[in-house]
């Protein structure tokens, strides 16, 4: 618990120091953008990481500043990844980079911990309908399987604690 603490202290440290969104925001490279003038954020599957994270983290210490980072990700992602069109979200803030539902997976338990902590509309509406996609596209191939299975079953639980109708 203690190395945890110290983690989300630097996460906030570098989250205050770069506007305060709830990670470290920076200008991508490599293979996370491509453009002449680089675009700044972070990978989806990075975030979707750090909010499992903070989520386990808050879970044991109930330290209000990990939910409301939580969240604070979470509309982060919304704002630069999200691709209603595709049901998707992009691998980064990069308009350049894929959209897939494969990340929905990975994100799934952070996108649902934010939409029943916040109780914000956008992010409910968000969460559920980007599982509804995934859940539709289910992967076969046993390495996306296995991934798959992994974060669902959190993802599904948190989800299934958001207020409202039912996934």
């Amino acid at each position: 618990l203690n190395g945890a603490r110290l983690m989300v202290r630097k996460v906030r440290e570098k989250s205050r120091a770069t506007g305060d969104r709830g990670f470290y925001y920076h200008t991508l490279q490599g293979g996370h953008c491509r453009c002449e003038q680089k675009h700044s954020g972070e990978a989806g599957f990075m975030l979707a990481t750090l909010m499992t994270g903070l989520h386990m983290y808050y879970e044991v210490t109930a330290d209000k500043r990990a939910a409301e980072d939580i969240v604070k990700i979470a509309r982060f992602i919304i704002e630069t990844l999200w691709v209603p069109d595709a049901g998707g979200f992009r691998y980064t803030p990069c308009p350049g980079t894929s959209t897939s539902t494969a990340a929905t997976w990975m994100l799934s338990e952070g996108l649902a911990f934010a939409a029943r902590y916040s109780g914000d509309p956008e992010i409910i509406d968000i969460a559920m309908r980007s599982m509804a996609v995934v859940w539709e596209s289910h992967a076969t191939q046993p390495k996306s399987l296995g991934m798959h299975l992994c974060f669902a079953t959190q993802g599904l639980h948190e989800l299934s604690r958001v207020p409202g109708p039912s996934f």
